[in-house]
C-alpha cells in the first residue's frame, strides 16, 4: 500500500454528502472491480487445481509432442500458486471490512451531533491493523512475484551457476528492502522519532515504499530482460517456431512468460499510486485492481509452463514443418504429423 495521503483526508472541510459520495467512488466502485477480478482468479485456481488432479498419477500415453510435463516441482508450483490466490482473497476481505468501516462507521460519526475531535485519527485507530496487514500481503505478493519471474529467467536461460548466484543475491537484497519496508510503517512511523516528526518532507514517509518498489522493478526488468534474450535466440535458430499450427498461442504464451506485461504493470502501478503525479481517485482505484493482477499474473505464467512445455525450454516444441526439415529421422516424423 502506497503510503501517500489518505484520500479521506483531503475532504475535512466537505460536507458528509459530498464524503459518503467520495467514499463510494474510491471504496464501492473499485471494490466490485477487484470482486470481479478475483472471480476471474478463482476460475483460473479452481481449472489449474481440476488439471493437476486429473492428471494425477497418469503418466505420458501419447506421443504428441506437446505432452506436458509432471515432473515434481508441479506440486510445488501449484502450492505456491493457491498461496498466491489465498493471499489476494485475504487481501480482498480486508478491503470489503475497511469500506463496511468507512459507511457503517466513520460517515455515521461525521454526521451524528456529537462527532469525536478528531474522526480521521478514529478512523486510522480502527483501520490501522488492516492497512498494516494489507502492507504485509502486499509484500507477500510481491515477493512470490519477483521469485516467479527469476525462476523462469534461471530457468530458459539454463540455469547456470553465475544467474544462481545473482538471484540469490537478488532475493537476499529484496528480503532486506521488505523486511525494512514494512517495520518502517508498522513501528516506526505509528511511534515516529522526532527527525520525523519535524521533517516537512515527504521524503522520509515515501523513501522505504519507493526503495521496495524499485527493487522488484529492478527484478522484473532483469528477468524480462534474460527472457526476452532468449526468445531472441530461440527465433534465430528456429524460425518456424512462430508460423505454423498453434503459432497464436506460442506467441502468446512467449508474451506472458516473458514478463513483459507484468513489467509494465509494476511501471504504471508506481506512477498511479503516487497522488502528486496523478488524481487521489487514480491512487485509490489503482491500489485495488493492481493487486489481484499482481497475484494472477505470475501464477498463469506457472500454469502455462507446467501445463504445457515452454517454448523457451523445451526443444520438441517446435512446429511440426520445422520438424519436418530438420528431423534426421524423416519417415517418423512424418508419420506424427499426419497423427496430428
Amino acid at each position: 500500500m502506497a503510503p501517500y495521503g489518505k484520500t479521506e483526508e483531503q475532504f475535512r472541510n466537505e460536507s458528509s454528502v459530498v464524503i459518503l459520495r467520495t467514499i463510494v467512488d474510491i471504496h464501492v466502485f473499485p471494490l466490485l472491480v477487484e470482486t470481479a477480478l478475483l472471480a476471474v482468479f478463482t476460475a483460473q485456481t479452481i481449472y489449474f487445481v481440476y488439471h493437476r488432479c486429473s492428471t494425477l498419477g497418469q503418466g505420458p500415453t501419447s506421443t504428441d509432442i506437446h505432452t506436458p510435463r509432471r515432473g515434481p516441482h508441479v506440486n510445488l508450483m501449484l502450492c505456491l500458486s493457491i498461496f498466491m490466490y489465498l493471499l489476494a482473497l485475504a487481501y480482498w476481505v480486508l478491503d470489503v471490512v475497511i469500506m463496511q468501516q468507512e459507511i457503517l462507521v466513520f460517515w455515521p460519526e461525521l454526521i451524528s451531533a456529537t462527532p469525536s475531535s478528531d474522526p480521521y485519527q478514529t478512523l486510522t485507530e480502527m483501520l490501522g491493523a488492516s492497512w498494516y496487514a494489507q502492507a504485509v500481503i502486499q509484500g507477500f505478493i510481491w515477493t512470490a512475484g519477483d521469485s516467479i519471474a527469476l525462476w523462469r529467467a534461471y530457468a530458459v536461460i539454463g540455469r547456470p551457476r553465475w544467474l544462481a548466484i545473482i538471484i540469490g543475491v537478488l532475493l537476499l537484497v529484496e528480503l532486506g528492502v521488505y523486511t525494512e519496508y514494512l517495520v518502517f510503517y508498522l513501528h516506526v512511523l505509528p511511534n515516529p522519532p522526532p527527525f520525523i516528526e519535524k521533517s516537512k518532507s515527504r521524503v522520509i514517509v515515501v523513501a522505504p515504499y519507493l526503495a521496495a518498489a524499485s527493487i522488484t522493478v529492478t527484478v522484473q526488468v532483469f528477468a524480462t530482460s534474460l527472457i526476452a534474450y532468449k526468445a531472441w535466440m530461440v527465433w534465430k535458430n528456429r524460425q518456424g517456431l512462430f508460423s505454423g499450427p498453434g503459432r497464436v498461442f506460442r506467441t502468446l504464451a512467449i508474451l506472458i512468460e516473458s514478463g513483459v506485461v507484468y513489467t509494465l504493470l509494476w511501471v504504471w502501478y508506481i506512477l498511479a499510486t503516487n497522488d502528486a503525479v496523478f488524481s487521489w481517485r487514480m491512487t485509490a482505484w489503482t491500489e485495488y485492481y493492481s493487486i489481484p493482477l499482481m497475484a494472477m499474473y505470475p501464477m498463469l505464467v506457472v500454469m502455462i509452463v507446467t501445463m504445457q512445455d515452454s517454448a523457451l525450454t523445451a526443444n520438441d516444441n517446435l512446429p511440426y514443418t520445422q520438424k519436418l526439415h530438420s528431423d534426421a529421422k524423416g519417415s517418423e516424423t512424418s508419420e506424427m504429423f499426419d497423427s496430428k
